[in-house]
């Protein structure tokens, strides 16, 4: 590390506000051991990067240590790197030292641990739940900027009213474009009065028995920011209504 040189902690956490502690160890041209530490919160949560920097004094680096998110693999993401600020100029990016997820449990530190991309490994598994529309209306989720999400399946609850007519619920997934749509019919039709809890999930066989419809979806759906998860029912009618809906995701966040 030269006098202008900087170390930088950098980390995205779109989906949760996060707190990281990093502190660096470096030997000083005199032989002395110093250590910087430094807490670093995002304060909303957010897809930029959220930025600040180790103080140092000129020396070699010995190790550098992030730990402390509150948060599962998948949601905090965190990159230390060196970056040279020559006087009177722009900082460059001179050297990556570590990057990868920062839980509760998984602690990042230099010189052992890999450079990982936010994509690999497993994400963040959880339940998106979507408030249930007014009556005679589909629902709409949209992901969320910042974030890239594998669909695992949805659950959903449509009640149909008295009124006769024959309801053809179709789960639409829009892969962040209007032209680029997917589209998984239910197995079967609703009619008047039926009260039906549909799923699409992953490796289901599609099955219509006692108010409860199933539906395959395809494999390694993946959706980034923009994208688009809903129903489009030909046959709604005023009168009908979803609830229950729950959307289960892996979240990465995004490249």
């Amino acid at each position: 590390m030269a006098a202008d040189d900087q170390v930088i902690v950098a980390m995205r956490s779109p989906s949760v506000i996060s707190t990281l502690t990093a502190s660096a160890r470096l030997l000083t041209p005199a032989g002395l051991i110093v250590t910087t530490p430094l807490m670093l919160t995002q304060q909303t949560s957010g897809s930029a990067y959220f930025t600040a920097k180790l103080e140092q004094t000129e020396g070699f680096i010995l190790s550098v240590t992030v730990f402390g998110a509150a948060a599962s693999r998948g949601q905090c993401f965190c990159k230390v790197y060196i970056q040279r600020s020559p006087s009177g100029g722009a900082g460059v990016v001179s050297h990556l030292l570590v990057q990868d997820y920062v839980t509760a449990d998984d602690y990042l530190g230099y010189p052992q641990s890999p450079c990982s991309s936010s994509l690999e490994g497993r994400g963040w598994l959880h339940q998106v739940v979507v408030a249930s529309p007014v009556a005679g209306s589909d629902w709409l989720l949209t992901v969320p900027a910042g974030v890239r999400w594998r669909l695992k399946h949805v659950v959903a609850i449509l009640v149909a009213s008295a009124a006769a007519s024959n309801r053809i619920p179709v789960l639409r997934i829009g892969l962040a474009a209007a032209s680029n749509l997917v589209d998984m019919p239910a197995p079967s039709t609703i009619t008047a009065s039926q009260n039906v809890v549909l799923t699409w999930g992953e490796g289901l066989v599609s099955a219509s028995v006692a108010g409860n419809q199933v539906q395959s979806l395809p494999a390694e759906t993946i959706l980034l920011p923009g994208g688009t998860i809903g129903t489009s029912t030909a046959g709604l009618l005023a009168g009908d209504q979803w609830s229950g809906i729950g959307v289960n995701v892996e979240e990465w966040v995004s490249q």
